[in-house]
């Protein structure tokens, strides 16, 4: 993500703000709705139904956007569509993870809980416009004229990882965080050489995320229910395509970018994995549940760029 930024511009992000918050607040809404009202016909209670919409809501920021910059397609109408609503997705997670203990009954204070996320949001913008404006193009210039590319290195890490871990601190994704870190840099002088210069560690990271994927998988679960899960993942794939397109088409797209669109965002995301965490937090998923859901996933997230 933290390449995406560096790879965009203020300009480009705001060319989608009107299918960030359209086309995402429908995908996200019409998601959770058509999996509540499935998994509660199945017989389960209002608030786990719920839940399990917010969960299958969410796709693969990671994914979707390291296989379009693979087929050299990150700046294709249906690629800046899907991340417009993975960015959606991105902010929405958060206040999905305040709304959980109220669905589960264990609401706390949620009045300050809000104001205090508002607020540490509003610093973080005013941070980040100051940092583009009077520090960081500065501080690039500063440390570029020293012809020391370790030393370049070291800073761009330093402030994708500063920048991450404000917005993480703020109550916000350390991933969103990381895409505000790119864009920062992208506004400077020096940002095609901090691109080709964190290039090689990106494929590094993503090994890393992969893997750690994989190990949440329990495999004798996976085997001893392969038919019900491959079932479940055919659902998933035709339904949240069908409810992206809707929600996408409603911008009157042409059919192309609609169709490359929702099938690019048909998978489960790693916001997901975190999210699901804290449902099991507050017995909103069972074990056996969440094994379904992860193995459900995982294949969704395989599948992805074969789709």
């Amino acid at each position: 993500l933290f390449v995406i930024g560096m790879e965009m511009s203020f300009k480009q992000l705001a060319s989608i703000k009107k299918t960030v918050f359209i086309a995402g607040s429908l995908q996200v809404g019409l998601t959770v709705i058509v999996a509540a009202l499935a998994y509660h016909f199945l017989g389960n209670s209002w608030n786990e139904s719920v839940f399990i919409g917010f969960l299958f809501s969410l796709s693969s920021t990671v994914i979707v956007l390291k296989t379009f910059q693979d087929r050299k397609a990150i700046n294709s109408p249906h690629a800046r569509n899907a991340l417009a609503i993975l960015i959606f997705q991105d902010i929405i997670v958060v206040p999905m993870m305040l709304f959980t203990p109220i669905i589960a009954g264990e609401s706390g204070n949620l009045t300050v809980s809000i104001l205090s996320l508002l607020l540490k949001s509003a610093a973080l913008i005013l941070i980040t416009y100051l940092s583009i404006r009077y520090v960081v193009p500065k501080l690039l210039h500063a440390v570029a004229r020293t012809n020391s590319k370790e030393l370049f290195l070291l800073v761009t890490f330093t402030l994708c990882f500063a920048v991450a871990f404000l917005t993480s601190e703020a109550g916000l994704s350390l991933a969103l965080g990381a895409f505000i870190a790119g864009l920062i840099i992208s506004e400077s002088d020096y940002n095609y050489q901090a691109t080709s210069i964190i290039l090689p560690f990106r494929e590094l990271f993503s090994s890393f995320f992969f893997v750690s994927v994989g190990m949440l998988l329990d495999l004798s679960f996976f085997m001893n229910h392969i038919l019900l899960i491959l079932f479940l993942v055919v659902v998933l794939l035709v339904v949240k395509t069908m409810i992206t397109a809707i929600a996408v088409a409603v911008l009157k797209y042409p059919f192309r970018t609609v169709l490359l669109t929702s099938l690019s965002l048909f998978q489960v995301g790693e916001f997901a994995f975190i999210l699901s965490k804290v449902g099991m937090e507050y017995n909103l998923l069972n074990t056996e549940t969440n094994q379904y859901f992860l193995s459900v996933s995982i294949v969704s997230m395989l599948l992805t760029p074969f789709v």
